[in-house]
């Protein structure tokens, strides 16, 4: 794959992974609010966990791509 392929591919990981989140926080809201019949206690873990995914997410992304896959850079296993 050649660079240009790989960074819009990986560009569009981050904003899914950032539109996820985003749901994830809306979810848990409307579920602490009762507009979603789901168990309230439900509610702010699912905020919290869509604002961690969105703050730390990306980060977390962006470093397994600069890690090296292998160690010795041949490929096997």
């Amino acid at each position: 794959m050649n660079d240009e392929a790989t960074a819009k591919r990986r560009f569009m990981m981050l904003n899914l992974l950032r539109f996820a989140s985003i749901g994830l926080v809306m979810l848990g809201i409307a579920i602490t609010y009762d507009a979603v019949s789901l168990p309230k206690a439900l509610g702010i873990p699912f905020a919290f966990g869509g604002m961690a995914g969105f703050f730390f997410g990306p980060k977390f992304l962006v470093r397994n791509w600069k890690t090296p896959e292998d160690a010795n850079g041949d490929g096997a296993e």
